[in-house]
């Protein structure tokens, strides 16, 4: 836990390129709300990371399995983009 809390102070520093390994780091140590931001990046093409969709729906897979909620609305918002229902009906069912 330690790992994503010096991650997350490092993305709220605006520190984007350096956040980007230690929240690697704390997802792959099982933390979920690590994935979530690792979603961020691939989803928005944060610091040097290219936009790609596939790896955010994966990495916000991941951090819902681990039981993060961010990672799950994430997961909704993006897989559902094209149907307002069906993503409202995620939502509702995993959040």
């Amino acid at each position: 836990m330690k790992k994503y809390e010096e991650a997350e102070k490092l993305f709220l520093e605006g520190k984007l390129i350096d956040a980007f390994p230690v929240f690697k780091e704390a997802a792959d140590n099982g933390v979920g709300r690590a994935y979530y931001y690792l979603g961020e990046y691939f989803a928005n093409g944060y610091g040097h990371i290219k936009e790609d969709g596939e790896n955010a729906l994966e990495s916000w897979r991941k951090g819902m399995n681990l039981g993060d909620p961010l990672s799950a609305y994430e997961y909704g918002l993006l897989k559902y983009q094209d149907s307002e229902y069906q993503c409202r009906t995620w939502i509702r069912k995993h959040v």
